[in-house]
C-alpha cells in the first residue's frame, strides 16, 4: 500500500489545503496593493499608481497556470506559485481601478474574498456538511454577506482611507444603489452555491479514496473560483451595457 492509498483525500485535507493558499492568496494581494500605490505615494498624487504590480502578476500566472494545466499531477510548489501571482494580480487590479472606477473592483473582490471566508470554517462542521445542498448554500449566502458587511464597516473606521471607499459609494449608482454593491450582491450568491457544490464533489472524491494529492487541485479550483467571479462579473456587465447601447441605437 502507497503512502496515498494509506492517506486519501478528505475534506479536512482539502480544506486545510485551501485555507494555505487563501492565506497565501491575501499576502501576495497585500503585496500588490502597497506596491501599486507606492508611486502616488511617493508623488503625493492618488491618481499616480501604476499597473506593473498586476501586469506582472498576469503574466506569471498565465504562465504558472499554463504549466499546471500540462501536468498529470499538480505540484503543489507550482500551485503556490500560481496562486501567489493571482493575489498580486487581484491586488494590484483592485487598488488601479479603485483610483479610476472607484467602488467597484474593491467590492466585487471584497464580495468573493467574503464568501471564502466564511465557507472555510461552515464547511469544516460536519453538521452543516450533512445539510441538503439548498441549505448548505444558504448558511455560505448569509456567511459572505455577514463578512462583507464586516469588511465595508472596517474601512469605514479608517479615517485614512476616502469617506466614499466603503459600500462602493465612489461608484455610478443603479436605481438608487451603488453598482458595486449590487455586484457583490450577485456574487456571493453564486460563489455560495459553486463552493456548496465543490463539498459535494470532494466528499463523493474522498469516498472514492482518491489519492490525497487531489484535495491540492480543489484548493486551487477554489482559488480560480474567486478569480474568476471578481474578473468575470464586471466584464460581463460591461458586455451587457455595450449589447444594450448596441441595441437602442439601432
Amino acid at each position: 500500500m502507497t503512502a496515498e492509498q494509506a492517506s486519501p483525500m478528505s475534506v479536512r485535507r482539502m480544506l486545510w489545503r485551501t485555507l494555505l493558499l487563501f492565506v497565501i492568496l491575501h499576502i501576495a494581494a497585500i503585496a500588490g496593493i502597497l506596491l501599486t500605490l507606492a508611486p502616488a505615494v511617493t508623488a503625493g498624487d492618488p491618481q499616480a499608481v501604476t499597473v506593473l504590480p498586476w501586469l506582472i502578476g498576469l503574466f506569471a500566472g498565465v504562465v504558472a497556470f499554463t504549466l499546471l494545466r500540462d501536468q498529470k499531477r499538480l505540484t503543489p510548489s507550482l500551485i503556490i506559485v500560481a496562486v501567489a501571482a493571482e493575489g498580486l494580480f487581484l491586488g494590484g487590479i483592485a487598488t488601479y481601478f479603485e483610483g479610476r472606477m472607484p467602488g467597484v473592483v474593491l467590492q466585487v473582490a471584497f464580495a468573493a474574498l467574503s464568501v471564502v471566508v466564511a465557507f472555510l470554517p461552515l464547511a469544516a462542521t460536519v453538521q452543516i456538511r450533512r445539510l441538503r445542498r439548498g441549505a448548505r448554500t444558504l448558511l455560505f449566502v448569509a456567511g459572505g454577506y455577514a463578512v462583507f458587511m464586516l469588511h465595508n464597516l472596517t474601512l469605514m473606521e479608517m479615517d485614512f482611507i476616502p469617506e466614499q471607499t466603503a459600500w462602493g459609494q465612489g461608484a455610478t449608482s443603479v436605481l438608487g444603489a451603488p453598482l458595486g454593491l449590487i455586484l457583490a450582491a450577485l456574487i456571493v450568491p453564486s460563489l455560495a452555491y459553486t463552493l456548496a457544490r465543490t463539498v459535494e464533489h470532494t466528499e463523493a472524491a474522498a469516498n472514492e479514496r482518491a489519492p490525497a494529492h487531489h484535495a491540492w487541485q480543489a484548493g486551487l479550483n477554489v482559488m480560480a473560483l474567486i478569480l474568476w467571479h471578481i474578473v468575470e462579473t464586471p466584464r460581463s456587465l460591461v458586455l451587457a451595457h455595450n449589447a444594450a447601447e448596441e441595441a437602442s441605437g439601432k
